[in-house]
């Protein structure tokens, strides 16, 4: 992709993802919320997870906070990520004193 590509597709995404917001504020709002399939949620945070990368690496503060996000819902996400892919407190701990992110 060339440099002059970028800008619409960033607007593009944008766009999208205060599409995406809207819908997901109207379902966990609503009881049929409940219904939306697995897979639909795991997509959503999979794209998440690997634009946050992309970005969080060389930014400080970059996650959302407390304002945002519950302290509740953080650590669900988190816990389920390192079950799923067999990470103990102990490696997290190891990697964060390694990689100086504490």
């Amino acid at each position: 992709m060339s440099p002059s590509e970028a800008p619409g597709l960033t607007t593009e995404l944008a766009q999208e993802v205060r599409r995406t917001l809207a819908a997901v504020d109207a379902a966990v709002a609503s009881p049929a919320g409940a219904d939306i399939a697995p897979d639909t949620v795991r997509d959503l945070v999979t794209a998440a997870i690997r634009l946050f990368y992309m970005r969080a690496a060389d930014q400080r503060g970059f996650a959302p906070g407390p304002e945002i996000v519950s302290p509740s819902e953080a650590l669900t996400l988190v816990s389920a990520l390192l079950g799923e892919h067999d990470i103990s407190t102990f490696d997290l701990a190891l990697w964060l004193s390694r990689t100086g992110q504490q």
